[in-house]
């Protein structure tokens, strides 16, 4: 199953598969986000959701720190 990711802000979207989004979710919270509902609120599901704003931009954070530390070769991403 796929789903659509869209902001708000810019009407911008990004079609994306569910494995892909929860390893996503799983890498941030691993590299420190810690969304106030938990992450398994943003695992995909069949209803449409709003994430707020302050939780997205965190996502995002955690998500480029995941980006400069194998730019820097301080973490390796490899596939199981």
């Amino acid at each position: 199953m796929a789903q659509e990711l869209e902001a708000l802000e810019t009407g911008r979207r990004l079609g994306m598969h569910d494995s892909d989004w929860e390893s996503l979710v799983g890498l941030a919270h691993r590299y420190g986000w810690r969304p106030s509902e938990g992450s398994e609120h943003y695992l995909p599901r069949q209803e449409r959701r709003v994430v707020c704003i302050s939780e997205a931009r965190a996502l995002a954070g955690a998500l480029e720190e995941v980006a400069r530390l194998c730019r820097e070769g301080a973490v390796e991403i490899r596939p199981i």
